[in-house]
């Protein structure tokens, strides 16, 4: 019995070869594609992945510090390491008419109140400028008529007059024994005013000699150095 492989057709064979060489060919295909070097997004896929990741810091409560240093400025103050002196000085520009308020507040200064005494020597001070009478008033709004803003400055000289009228002269010129007496029971705002007198206007406003000049330039130093 002959063999029957002897009379296959050769198509046969080269279809055997043909299907052997594609299957090698996709193995090989994916065989290559397996052992390819990552592209570089899989590369920084990969990166990622394996990088560690940082420990995220804390955020910083600037409030706290904050507070912390207002808190150590408190406690530095109370440990006496510095003092800060917050002075509020007295209204003492007043409703109405001066002499409306005048006997109060010296009852006031005669029972010790030094603010009071403040008060009646800013008053008085004041005062010291305001036309004593209408003649006076006449004769200061004649003199200021050339002025450009005679307006202004004449509402102002004829507001300064009502304020002030019914103070006598004597009582105007007794401001400084307020506002020293004030000053040296130690009421800062008038140590403050005693201190911005000049020399010039203490003798023209008490009528004294260069001899008290020298006294009061020597009282004023010695509240300057507190």
């Amino acid at each position: 019995m002959k063999n029957n492989n002897m009379h296959k057709p050769r198509w046969v064979y080269l279809s055997i070869f043909l299907i052997v060489s594609l299957l090698l060919c996709t193995v090989g295909y994916f065989y290559n594609k397996a052992s390819d070097p990552p592209t570089s997004a899989e590369q920084t896929s990969n990166y990622l992945t394996v990088l560690p990741q940082k420990t995220p810091k804390k955020a910083v409560n600037t409030d706290l510090l904050t507070n912390k240093k207002v808190t150590n400025s408190a406690l530095s103050s109370s440990e006496g390491k510095y003092q800060r002196v917050i002075m509020t000085r007295p209204q003492w520009k007043l409703q109405g008419e001066f002499r409306e308020h005048f006997k109060r507040l010296q009852a006031a200064a005669n029972d010790g109140d030094n603010e009071a005494k403040y008060i009646i020597a800013t008053n008085l001070r004041y005062c010291l400028s305001a036309p004593i009478d209408d003649n006076a008033l006449q004769a200061e709004l004649e003199q200021i008529s050339q002025y450009s803003d005679v307006g202004e400055a004449a509402d102002s000289k004829i507001e300064k007059f009502d304020y002030c009228k019914g103070i006598n002269s004597i009582e105007r010129h007794q401001f400084y024994a307020y506002l020293e007496d004030a000053a040296k029971n130690g009421f800062v705002a008038a140590q403050e005013s005693f201190v911005n007198l000049t020399a010039e206007f203490f003798m023209k406003s008490q009528g004294f000699s260069t001899l008290k000049r020298a006294e009061f330039i020597q009282k004023r130093d010695n509240f300057n150095r507190h």
